[in-house]
């Protein structure tokens, strides 16, 4: 109900007159309890777009990154930042190594990293290693950087460009691999991290890197692993 100002004949005064003839704003305003919880659920659905939206660009540029510095010829990956501890950020340098387990009919690919602190020269071998269990494969790649970084993930780059893998390093990891290969009856030639592999009939059954080469003779094709992240980041059409 609405109300107007009109002056008293007698007094000459204005006064408040209702109009019973006209509602009021609130009434018009009201909306049933389905009318508020359909509003809500409009409401809800466009955040939930939203989020969508910006999570699927996050991603993108985190893509984009990545193959960029594929296509310029140098390694890179997406990593996840930790749930504690201390997250990556631009410049960190990181010792990067790759977890290969055995599934049931295959082997699949993690990629992680261990933060490499001012004046810490802990960083592990280079090269592969089989856990005891004889289950999971560790590929130690070397220093790599982190180009960019938000508080889910990173991505990071190969710095073997300017901080080569050490001689020694490449000697150890030379070491293991020749001692596989006598466990398997095979023999090696290595130079530097090339490496030939040869049967006891002197046939050559392999040629690759140490890391390859290590692969081959635990019975791992490596162009057959697969990354366990792949259709999160790549998803099919």
């Amino acid at each position: 109900m609405s109300t107007t100002n009109e002056k008293d004949p007698d007094t000459g005064q204005g006064v408040e007159v209702s109009d019973p003839s006209k509602g009021t704003n609130l009434m018009n305003t009201r909306l049933s309890a389905a009318e508020s919880l359909a509003s809500i659920r409009e409401q809800f659905k466009a955040i939930t777009q939203e989020h969508e939206r910006l999570e699927a660009e996050r991603r993108r540029v985190l893509v984009a990154e990545r193959n960029q510095w594929r296509a310029d010829g140098v390694d890179a990956h997406i990593v996840s930042q930790p749930g504690r501890g201390r997250k990556l950020e631009r410049k960190h340098l990181v010792s990067m190594f790759e977890v290969i387990s055995n599934r049931p009919n295959k082997w699949e690919r993690d990629v992680s990293y261990s933060l490499i602190y001012v004046g810490d020269d802990g960083r592990p071998e280079w090269g592969p290693y089989v856990a005891p269990s004889g289950n999971v494969l560790w590929l130690h790649r070397g220093t790599y950087v982190c180009v960019l970084a938000d508080d889910e993930d990173a991505v990071i780059v190969s710095a073997m460009k300017f901080n080569p893998i050490s001689a020694e390093r490449i000697a150890r990891a030379a070491s293991r691999l020749r001692g596989l290969a006598r466990r398997e009856h095979m023999r090696v030639s290595i130079r530097d991290t090339s490496v030939i592999v040869k049967s006891p009939m002197n046939d050559v059954v392999h040629e690759g890197d140490i890391t390859s080469a290590y692969l081959w003779l635990c019975g791992i094709d490596e162009k057959a692993i697969e990354d366990r992240t792949k259709n999160y980041w790549e998803p099919e059409a």
